[in-house]
């Protein structure tokens, strides 16, 4: 899911982008371990608006993330 900021390991994430994951499910061994969050699994009518402002700063978008599935 994260895009741009897949080479990257968890602590060098900007912070803005860190509690973006934090706020979709990653927790850093999660990030670090390419496992997904439950929130990846959901649409992005189902997502809160916290996990949507979350999404966006990884650049998606309502199609961006339904595009995932």
């Amino acid at each position: 899911m994260p895009g741009k900021y897949d080479d990257y390991d968890f602590e060098e994430l900007p912070p803005e982008v860190q509690q973006a994951a934090k706020d979709l499910g990653y927790t850093e061994k999660m990030w670090d371990k390419d496992k997904e969050p439950k929130s990846a699994s959901k649409d992005w009518d189902e997502l809160t608006e916290k996990e949507k402002a979350a999404a966006k700063v990884f650049g998606y978008d309502q199609a961006k993330w339904d595009a995932e599935d």
